[in-house]
């Protein structure tokens, strides 16, 4: 079990990303014709909250995207499960991929992407309940899909979680640590944001051009996925490119940044405006 790739993209950016602005979004999105919009929600939509069930999305940024949906179409790539997701953006009907892209569900269609062994997610459940014991500072997650142990109140519990996730994973090779802000997940292997949004490209809106906004080094596969979209081995550079934009500072993968969470709200109204124009 190893999280190499997660060390790989937090201390090691390919490129100095460029803040996108309002002022500038009409120029990097080059009109909306045709453009997808795939949006995280932990730390994009809503602020970062120490117990993950408090986290809430603002009513005007529910009010933008219900306006945006008339325009565009919006799709939600989250690490929560979709019936969470749901529960956070109603009443809102966004399609949603859900668990880092394990699950998909297009609001006429409910699917995993990925075969799962419900005997071993109990097990690793478990596992993970027996490791950390009965004390109230860890967070224990059971998804429809995987496990995730939070620390977000205790933040100097990281090292302590990793060993725990780790050694637990060592058991089961056939699932994926994936870390996170101050969460370490096990999941099954094989699919990840970028793999799932890809996926969404070619089965639902293939001549789209895609932009995606997340926060969290697992939506770095997100950005890279979006931003290679149309190349092939024979031809790169097409001319359908997506755009990834980061919000926060840390070292990232994807062509553009905003700063915060009031940053994308900024950033949805201008889009908006634009496709109201």
């Amino acid at each position: 079990m190893s999280i190499s790739h997660f060390h790989t993209i937090t201390y090691h950016s390919v490129n100095s990303p460029s803040q996108l602005l309002v002022d500038n979004v009409a120029k990097v999105v080059q009109g909306v014709s045709d453009l997808l919009l795939l949006l995280d929600i932990d730390g994009t939509l809503s602020e970062f909250h120490p117990d993950p069930q408090q986290s809430f999305i603002s009513n005007e940024n529910l009010a933008i995207l219900a306006e945006l949906q008339n325009y565009l179409p919006v799709w939600l790539v989250t690490g929560r499960s979709v019936a969470d997701a749901r529960r956070l953006t109603a009443p809102l009907k966004l399609p949603v991929i859900g668990s880092h892209g394990l699950q998909c569900d297009t609001l006429i269609d409910s699917y995993s992407l990925v075969d799962i062994d419900l005997a071993q997610l109990q097990q690793i459940n478990q596992s993970v309940i027996n490791a950390t014991g009965d004390r109230p500072h860890w967070r224990i997650e059971q998804k429809p899909f995987g496990v995730a142990l939070h620390f977000r109140e205790h933040p100097e519990l990281a090292d302590s979680a990793l060993t725990i996730m780790q050694a637990i994973g060592h058991d089961f090779k056939e699932w994926q640590l994936k870390a996170g802000k101050c969460v370490y997940e096990l999941l099954p292997q094989g699919v990840d944001k970028g793999s799932a949004i890809n996926h969404v490209l070619k089965n639902y809106h293939p001549h789209c051009r895609p932009i995606f906004i997340g926060d969290d080094v697992t939506d770095e596969a997100g950005f890279i996925a979006v931003q290679s979209y149309g190349d092939t081995p024979n031809k790169k550079g097409s001319d359908i490119k997506g755009i990834g934009v980061k919000v926060g500072f840390e070292p990232t993968h994807a062509h553009y940044y905003v700063s915060d969470v009031s940053a994308v709200t900024d950033l949805l109204k201008g889009l908006l405006t634009l496709c109201q124009s």
